[in-house]
């Protein structure tokens, strides 16, 4: 067993971080010592070996402070060769750390990296509680992350900082083993509009219609408008142009892989929400045919939510009211914020007290890439209160708007399909799990659908 001592301060976030490497991701037993030290010793028989400890050394009363955040620029080290299988490039940043320009002292027995405070830095999202910058949506963009700003978002950077600790720990641990791990892809699919008239009121078919022949005076467009309208009010949903899911399911089953779908409850409370009844008949058979499949749904809560408990509390409510009457078989269910319009630590907690497992949010919406700075499923902790939830994060890496929009990265498809597989190559690389979101309403084109099969390809 490994024997850890520590600094005796910030013992709640020590145990939480320490419990996510040597527990969550490794299984390797270990115990805690505390005691006073400025760095962290890793004791196993009669070896020892030292971390670099900064981030927590600072003064209590400095937590979520200005001061506390890494200096920017960082600092780079040049990772030794016989480390180069352990990071996607051997220039790597160094979040917290000492000033050496070494990363390992010459007795090798003293990384100078602080991968603890690094890991818990990025995980806990501990800088978008510091920072206040936010975009018009009042999200943290990727624009203000120390990420994006130091060059490292597509990177998993805590990934990097793990495996350089493993392979360091097995040079002088040959005797350590840890977990097996397997890459995974998880396609998940936010259902804004599950068809494309549910929730348009006549006022708006109305107003697209005239739109269609007075301002665009594209009479092919209107006829096939009035298309859909007249199978939305007769009640047929199979020509939808949104309702793509039974395509979405027949790729995944291609692959192997299983589809989460993240359906939106909220109604009346934001004209961004897509303000369908989930009670609808077509709404309740198309979850069924979804389970009946063997894929899974979740919850979307609505736009605005991300700081509020009531309202995630109301929309999860709501998707457990269809789910018990339809006696759909699930006990328990993750989720996705609309918009990835969510709030560090909020957000999670009121997804923990609205008993949600599991959250896919945090990619940025302007940006792909780690903004964790991990591909590993994780518990989350919040900083504020000092807590560790029995929610789990699964880090999103890629959303198809983020990539594609012009208002985000405008990316070409070709582009968009070499990042993403670049991303994946990187996940895969550290067996962790590749989380995609491409919404139904994004399988419309050609190109749509080849870009997202050469993805999971």
């Amino acid at each position: 067993m490994l024997v850890i001592h520590c600094n005796n301060n910030f013992r709640p976030e020590r145990e939480y971080i320490l419990s996510c490497i040597f527990h969550d991701f490794w299984q390797v037993d270990y115990e805690i010592k505390y005691e006073k030290r400025s760095d962290i010793e890793i004791e196993f028989a009669d070896m020892r070996l030292y971390v670099a400890d900064t981030f927590l050394q600072m003064r209590e009363d400095d937590w979520l402070t200005l001061t506390t955040l890494p200096q920017q620029p960082l600092a780079h080290v040049m990772v030794p060769e016989e480390y180069d299988t352990c990071v996607t490039d051997r220039d790597l940043p160094v979040i917290y750390g000492g000033s050496s320009a070494k990363l390992f002292a010459p007795d090798d027995r003293h990384c100078t990296l602080d991968i603890f405070g690094s890991a818990l830095f990025m995980l806990t999202r501990y800088e978008e509680v510091v920072k206040k910058e936010r975009d018009a949506l009042d999200r943290f963009s990727a624009m203000d992350s120390l990420a994006y700003q130091e060059g490292f978002l597509e990177r998993p950077i805590i990934n990097e900082y793990l495996e350089i600790l493993w392979q360091w720990l097995s040079n002088h641990f040959p005797e350590l083993k840890r977990k097996e791990r397997q890459f995974a892809i998880m396609p998940t699919h936010d259902v804004d509009n599950p068809f494309w008239s549910l929730g348009v009121n006549w006022y708006h078919r109305g107003r697209m219609l005239a739109g269609d022949i007075l301002k665009r005076r594209d009479f092919s467009l209107a006829k096939e408008h009035l298309g859909y309208i007249a199978n939305a009010v007769s009640g047929k949903y199979a020509a939808d142009p949104h309702n793509t899911f039974d395509m979405i399911m027949d790729i995944s089953e291609e692959h192997n892989l299983t589809s989460h779908f993240y359906f939106m409850t909220a109604q009346g409370r934001d004209d961004k929400d897509g303000n369908y009844d989930i009670m609808h008949p077509e709404v309740r058979k198309l979850a069924c045919r979804m389970m009946e499949r063997g894929h899974k749904i979740g919850i979307h809560p609505g736009f605005g939510s991300k700081d509020t408990a009531q309202l995630i509390k109301n929309d999860t409510d709501r998707l457990r009211r269809m789910i018990a009457a339809e006696k759909i078989p699930v006990d328990s269910f993750g989720g996705r914020q609309h918009y990835l319009h969510w709030s560090a630590p909020h957000t999670w907690q009121y997804y923990e007290q609205a008993g949600i497992i599991y959250d896919t949010t945090l990619s940025y919406a302007d940006h792909i890439g780690f903004r964790c700075g991990i591909c590993y499923e994780y518990p989350v902790y919040n900083v504020a209160t000092h807590e560790q939830y029995s929610l789990h994060e699964y880090p999103l890496a890629v959303m198809e708007c983020s990539g594609l929009a012009e208002r985000y990265m405008n990316l070409s498809y070709e582009e968009m399909l070499k990042r993403c597989r670049v991303l994946k190559d990187k996940v895969k690389k550290y067996q962790g799990i590749f989380v995609i979101l491409w919404h139904n309403t994004s399988f419309m084109t050609e190109d749509d659908v080849v870009c997202y099969r050469g993805i999971l390809a």
